[in-house]
């Protein structure tokens, strides 16, 4: 009896340490996303939409290590998080300078299994009708990724960060029983109207001759 009530007890704790973690990671994608404009460094916004979309595809794919995918994003989001002038005036100097050392070196430290999650992601994909939303989510993705997301303007980066962290969680919730299909068929639809978006305000840069990129390779 002592036995279960100690069980129970740690599976709580860990329960309520999960629920800050995560609370805490939208208080700073909060912060991050109204400050997004603001970052003077282009690669840390087309760092974070690129980060995002790995991490959906590793979720459309259900792979088993799509954590490792959510925490290589929200460590990119502590980056930018450290670097947004609220925090800047907040914290002290020697807090901001461990806090994107610690983000830098999470980064780092992820960084080199990726590469596989998302190959492996791909072939799981690949494996689905093609008419699959999963699979008409990430081809779409994979356009966006490989032709336009480099030329994109920071708020269509911004809108399209959003829609994947939507369905990330949407997915996520319906794996542990706590969402309906039906909230991950809607977050796909508004992931995929925003990715072409996207993708047509860069292709209308092309038309008018602003811009010369490459035909992207299939999926």
């Amino acid at each position: 009896m002592n036995q279960n009530t100690n069980v129970d007890r740690q599976a709580s704790i860990a329960r309520d340490e999960y629920c800050a973690l995560q609370e805490r990671r939208l208080h700073r994608l909060e912060v991050v996303l109204k400050n997004f404009l603001s970052y003077d460094d282009r690669a840390f916004q087309l760092d974070l939409a690129d980060a995002a979309i790995l991490w959906t595809f590793a979720s459309l794919a259900s792979h088993r290590r799509r954590a490792d995918c959510e925490s290589y994003f929200y460590h990119f989001v502590d980056l930018l998080y450290h670097l947004t002038m609220d925090t800047v005036n907040t914290l002290s100097e020697l807090q901001l300078r461990q806090g994107i050392a610690a983000a830098n070196a999470a980064i780092e430290n992820l960084r080199p299994g990726l590469g596989e999650i998302m190959q492996t992601s791909v072939q799981e994909i690949l494996k689905l009708d093609k008419q699959h939303f999963a699979r008409l989510t990430a081809e779409m993705l994979h356009i966006v990724r490989s032709t336009s997301l480099e030329h994109a303007s920071p708020p269509l980066l911004r809108d399209l960060i959003v829609r994947c962290v939507v369905l990330c969680r949407a997915i996520e919730l319906h794996h542990l029983g706590g969402a309906p299909e039906s909230d991950i068929v809607a977050a796909v639809s508004a992931l995929v109207r925003d990715a072409a978006t996207l993708n047509d305000a860069v292709m209308d840069e092309i038309e008018r001759g602003r811009l010369g990129i490459e035909d992207p390779k299939r999926l």
